[in-house]
Parts: structure tokens; C-alpha cells; sequence
């Protein structure tokens, strides 16, 4: 039936008319409540009571003293923890192969590359390629880089979804209010259980995870929240992959590392792609809403399909030169731990391992910007064979903080020095519950490294001082 000119449709007069009820059933709440009496921010408060609307109002405070803890990451700065990260590009440019390598050094508690990795549980989704094939790319990543066996053995839980029906973790749905939403299925809250105290979730992939219109904006967004909630709760890093389909390459994504809508895009608080460059996978950190990106990692595949950095000891003198490379961070640590100081994990800050050591005698190929990706491969590769390890040592402020340490059996090029023994260890799987540091006893004191004594002083500590 045909409106009167000049008048409004039936439709939107009755929901016109819907919306007047809503809103008067807020006033007559609060009128109840605050007896007619209330301030704007009290009215606010009400309205979210009554309506369950999903602001949450509250005052600023007092800015000034406000603080915000250090975002933390699972790798360090490419998988930030409680936000989700896309991983994006081509079909068979190794997004899975990437993705279960990272899992395997997260679960070994070792650095990748020169990024930083915290030791943890991680679960793999896997809703394209079989649980089998999973371990046969595991196997062949850790031959390649020497990862602990045991540790991926009881660190990767895989969640193999490829003998269901239907692979969605979400699908579009009416509800009882006949709007059209994005709701999760029995394999989402299946996987939100199974996720429990897992650091990193592996999402592979997202358009078999996704039963919706990739292209819509609203769908997308609804879709990328599941996650978003997942990592939250978790305080895990949860990381999709997402291809780009042959259409949307061609005709729609114009070199973009993903496909369909920009929500895929602006719902993740860090975007990774992987892109070819000159024949090889070249590894891009597109987006990095919580801190600084990472440098560009140009990788291959070795002859067992896993892939490793392109400059990873292709030949016998690569293998000499980083061994070199080592040798000479090993000593400059060496120098470092005799005078007392730390030597912190973290790849930022104005105290990094990079910046401490760099006045301990570092040659100047490992200094400045082009040498810092040279030497945090050289310090993992003292991590990978053992002569250093990570250890975790509360301050007295009783923050936790990660460091680097020798170990007992490493060799030095300078003077020995009596090794320490760690407060709480992160190698090959395994770890011991930390101990709290000393006080620093003086500027160049080393008895607050020792976690033999309470600064008192021991035979390990003495020779350090």
C-alpha cells in the first residue's frame, strides 16, 4: 500500500514508535530511581541499567597518576597478548608453516629469529589441513631449528576439525528480535573451553572458521570479536590466518595482504603478511597498533619444508660467521655479568640486551640498526646450544623481569667468571619457580644477580664483586 505524500512509511512510523517506548521506559526508570533528581553522569549510569546498552560510563579520575602497565607479547613485538593478530597473503606461502613454527618456539620458550618468545601452552585450530600433517611440519621445524622434541610434544595442543561436516566456529543467524547476527557455534564454545591457559591460539584459517559474508563490514566485525574475547579472557595472543583468494587478488584487493572487507584489517591490533619477494616468502609487519614493528624477515624453505630465515647457515660460511657472531656477544655478556649488570630480554626499551652490551665491547657489525637483527640471532643462537638461558627474577617493587644469563658449561674468550646458577629458567621445556632478587648492593655490585644469598654475600657472588 502506497504512503500519503508528505507522510512517513508505516514501517518507520511504527519503529518510530518502538524507539519512543524504549525511551520512555528509561525515563520512567530513572525518574523512580533518582526521584527526578539526578546529574548527567548519574542519568548515564541509569540508562545502561535499565537498557542494558553496552557503554560503560565512568569518570576520568585523576589522569596524572594514572599508569599503564607494559604491553606484553607472546613474540616480542609481532603477537601482543589480549588483542588478536592477522596473519594475511597468497595460498602456499607457508601461513601455516610460519604459524606452527612460531607455536613451536612459544612452546620451546625460545627466540625466533631475534624476536623474543615467551614460554607457553599453545593451541592450533586447524580447520584445512589434517592433525597429521600438523606433525609432520613439526617434526621437520624442529630439526630445523633444534627445538626441544618434548616441549612441542606436551606444549601444542592441535585441534583438528577436518572430518566435521561443518567447520565454522561462527555463522550469520537470526535471533529472537529477527535481526541478523553473527552468533558462535558448538565448535566455538567447544574451542573457548580447550583454550584455557593456552599463550598463543592458532586460528588456521579464517574463511573456513567463518560461515558469513567476509566482504560485509558489520559481519566481520562481529566475527573478529569472538576473538578478540578469546584473547582477552586468556590474555593469550590469538592469531588468524587469512587467505587471499585468486578473485579478490585479481579484481578487489589490489596487492592487499587479505581479503573482503577493511574490518578484517581494522579489528586486528597487529597485521603480519607474508609476501613473495624475489622467489621467496618475505615476512611484513603491515600493522602495529601497540608498539613499535618489527623489521621485514626474508625466509625459505629448507629441504624438509620448514621454513627458516634466508640467511639461516645456508653453507659452511654462514655457519662460521655466525658462530663468530656469537662468540662475540657471548664475550661481551661475560664482561657485563662480571661487573654485576643486567642484561635485560626485552628486544625495546632504553635497556635492552642490544644497547647494555653495546658498551661491553661489541664489534661494530653487531652495533647500531644494521647490526641489531645480526646480534639477537646471535643470542639465540647462544639460547639454542645452551651457553646462556632466560631467567625471571622479581624486583623489589615485585615486578617480574626476564634477563639473559650465562650458563655453567659456556665458554669464555675473556677472564672466567664463576657462573650463576638462574633463579627461574626458561629451556628446553622446562622451569623452576623463581626466587626474589637481593637489593643491589652498589653500582657495580653482582650480588643482587646471585640467587644463592640475600645480598650477603656467598662464594658465587664474591668473585663477581
Amino acid at each position: 500500500m502506497n504512503a500519503i505524500p508528505g507522510e512517513l512509511p508505516s514501517h518507520i512510523r511504527e519503529a518510530d514508535k518502538r524507539s519512543d517506548k524504549a525511551v520512555a521506559k528509561i525515563d520512567e526508570a530513572i525518574a523512580r530511581k533518582r526521584g527526578g533528581k539526578a546529574s548527567r553522569l548519574e542519568r548515564a549510569a541509569d540508562a545502561i541499567e535499565a537498557a542494558a546498552l553496552p557503554l560503560v560510563v565512568s569518570e576520568a579520575g585523576d589522569v596524572v597518576a594514572s599508569e599503564l602497565s607494559p604491553i606484553a607479547h607472546v613474540v616480542e613485538p609481532i603477537i601482543p597478548r589480549s588483542v588478536v593478530t592477522l596473519l594475511g597473503g597468497h595460498g602456499g606461502m607457508g601461513k601455516s608453516t610460519l604459524a606452527l613454527t612460531i607455536a613451536a618456539h612459544v612452546a620451546a620458550g625460545m627466540p625466533w629469529n631475534g624476536l623474543c618468545v615467551a614460554q607457553g601452552r599453545v593451541l592450533v585450530v586447524t580447520l584445512e589441513d589434517t592433525a597429521n600433517l600438523m606433525r609432520w611440519r613439526l617434526r621437520a621445524i624442529q630439526r630445523a631449528y633444534g627445538l626441544s622434541t618434548q616441549a612441542i610434544a606436551h606444549g601444542v595442543l592441535i585441534a583438528d576439525a577436518t572430518d566435521a561436516d561443518d567447520t565454522a566456529l561462527a555463522v550469520e543467524a537470526f535471533g529472537d528480535d529477527s535481526v541478523l547476527r553473527v552468533v558462535p557455534t558448538d565448535a566455538m564454545r567447544q574451542l573457548e573451553t580447550i583454550a584455557q591457559g593456552c599463550a598463543l591460539i592458532v586460528i588456521d584459517n579464517a574463511s573456513d572458521a567463518a560461515d558469513l559474508d567476509e566482504n560485509n563490514r558489520r559481519r566481520v566485525r562481529q566475527f573478529m570479536r569472538l576473538f578478540a574475547r578469546l584473547a582477552r579472557d586468556n590474555d593469550a595472543g590469538v592469531l588468524v590466518l587469512a587467505h587471499v583468494d585468486k578473485a579478490s587478488a585479481k579484481h578487489g584487493a589490489n596487492g592487499n595482504s587479505y581479503s573482503g572487507s577493511t574490518a578484517w584489517h581494522n579489528s586486528a591490533r597487529s597485521r603480519l603478511a607474508l609476501v613473495e619477494d624475489n622467489g621467496h616468502p618475505l615476512l611484513i609487519h603491515e600493522k602495529a597498533n601497540l608498539g613499535p614493528k618489527a623489521e621485514p624477515v626474508r625466509l625459505r624453505f629448507n629441504d624438509d619444508g620448514a621454513l627458516i630465515p634466508h640467511d639461516g647457515q645456508p653453507n659452511e660460511a654462514a655457519a662460521l660467521l655466525a658462530s663468530g657472531d656469537a662468540d662475540a656477544v657471548l664475550a661481551a655478556m661475560a664482561k657485563a655479568q662480571a661487573v654485576g649488570e643486567p642484561i635485560s630480554a626485552s628486544h625495546t626499551g632504553p635497556a635492552n640486551a642490544h644497547v647494555t652490551l653495546s658498551t661491553f665491547g661489541l664489534p661494530d657489525f653487531l652495533l647500531g640498526g644494521a647490526g641489531r637483527g645480526r646480534f639477537w640471532r646471535a643470542v639465540e643462537s647462544l639460547l639454542a646450544d645452551g651457553r646462556a638461558m632466560v631467567e625471571t627474577v622479581r624486583t623489589e617493587q615485585r615486578k617480574e623481569r626476564r634477563r639473559i644469563v650465562l650458563c655453567a658449561n659456556a665458554p669464555m674468550r675473556q677472564s672466567p667468571v664463576p657462573p650463576i646458577e638462574p633463579a627461574h629458567s626458561v629451556r628446553a621445556g622446562f622451569s623452576y619457580a623463581p626466587k626474589s632478587e637481593p637489593a643491589q648492593t652498589g653500582a657495580t655490585g653482582a650480588r643482587h644477580s646471585c640467587p644463592h644469598c640475600d645480598g650477603e654475600g656467598c662464594a658465587h657472588c664474591a668473585g663477581l664483586n
